[in-house]
């Protein structure tokens, strides 16, 4: 009989952790045809954004500020859901006074852990070759995004940690960037990583992220290929493939300069560009806050370009074109 007593003992705490640590998302509102079925469900959601104080904010938002900078997106009445990171319930009702068509969704961030620090997250040096000491990225906390709604604006109020005229200040932004940021790679001169690229793709959307998938294609990808590219997410680009005047004839590294046309991608403002093998783990959005060209580096001027950060520009492309034979690679790859 003890032993039943202590099995439900353990089964209640057990519970009570885990309520406790419920995940930290929290939809405000619901469709208005749910809204009579879930209204207790929907209070207790929306009062969770208020449980930590770490997202409460005592100050004023300029709502008149907010209010043009939303007439001034052309697409809003597109949005089909708004997050919400550090409002409180009475902002919160704000925003949906600004957009009411759309959801809005409360997001809340957890602190980064006291011990990362800013050379734990762009060292100086990494020894790809070290075979004992091998480096560990530091974990990051990230915002955690329902299945649905779709988010197509971000809205965060935070704090600034310098004091003005004896009082924090306070800013409110908004980010409508997610339409302009993509991921992207490029298959050119045979339909061998195919596959490969497919399970990038989904690789991409299992981590989470929502930002848009382009992959450039040149004439050896068949139709066929290309159907299960776009099955797997990615939008296809044709591209002419350009020839890396210093190779060999049928040399690996041939058509390595096709890269180049990652920079005509001028619908996009910032490419995280990835190699049709690579399979990413977890969600690594946060690089597009990174600025061009960020990547791995093998020494202070050389890096590998197997991951780096693209920020499309037809001039930046024309640059290249324009010194495509002075350019010198270290290793005779790209």
């Amino acid at each position: 009989m003890s032993t039943l007593k202590v099995v439900l003992v353990i089964l209640f705490v057990g519970s009570l952790i885990t309520l406790l640590r419920s995940p930290a998302v929290c939809i405000s509102d619901l469709p208005s045809n749910l809204a009579s079925r879930h209204g207790f469900v929907d209070r207790s959601i929306k009062d969770c954004a208020a449980t930590d104080l770490r997202y409460v904010s005592t100050l004023d938002v300029n709502w008149d500020q907010i209010s043009n900078v939303i007439e001034k997106l052309t697409d809003r009445d597109e949005y089909q859901g708004i997050g919400l990171l550090n409002f409180n319930n009475t902002e919160t009702d704000q925003w949906k006074q600004l957009l009411p068509d759309a959801e809005h969704v409360v997001l809340q961030l957890d602190h980064v852990a006291g011990n990362v620090t800013w050379e734990s997250l762009y060292p100086e040096w990494i020894d790809e070759e070290d075979e004992f000491e091998v480096p560990k990225c530091p974990s990051l906390p990230s915002l955690q995004f329902p299945g649905k709604p779709r988010i197509d604006l971000i809205a965060v109020n935070f704090l600034a940690t310098r004091q003005e005229s004896g009082q924090e200040t306070l800013h409110s932004f908004h980010s409508d960037r997610a339409h302009r940021e993509a991921y992207a790679t490029i298959l050119h001169s045979a339909h061998v990583y195919v596959c490969g690229a497919i399970t990038a793709a989904q690789s991409i959307r299992m981590s989470g992220s929502t930002r848009d998938l382009v992959i450039l294609v040149d004439d050896s990808i068949s139709d066929y290929h290309r159907g299960g590219l776009e099955a797997a997410g990615w939008k296809i680009y044709k591209i002419q493939r350009i020839r890396n005047p210093k190779a060999e004839p049928e040399a690996y590294n041939e058509w390595n300069y096709s890269k180049f046309r990652l920079w005509q991608l001028t619908d996009y403002d910032k490419i995280i560009f990835i190699d049709a093998d690579l399979l990413i783990l977890r969600n690594i959005d946060f690089l597009f806050e990174m600025p061009e060209i960020s990547a791995i580096g093998n020494n202070v001027t050389l890096f590998n370009s197997g991951v780096m950060i693209v920020e499309p520009s037809n001039c930046t492309f024309q640059l290249l074109m324009d010194h495509i034979n002075e350019i010198e690679s270290y290793n005779g790859g790209d």
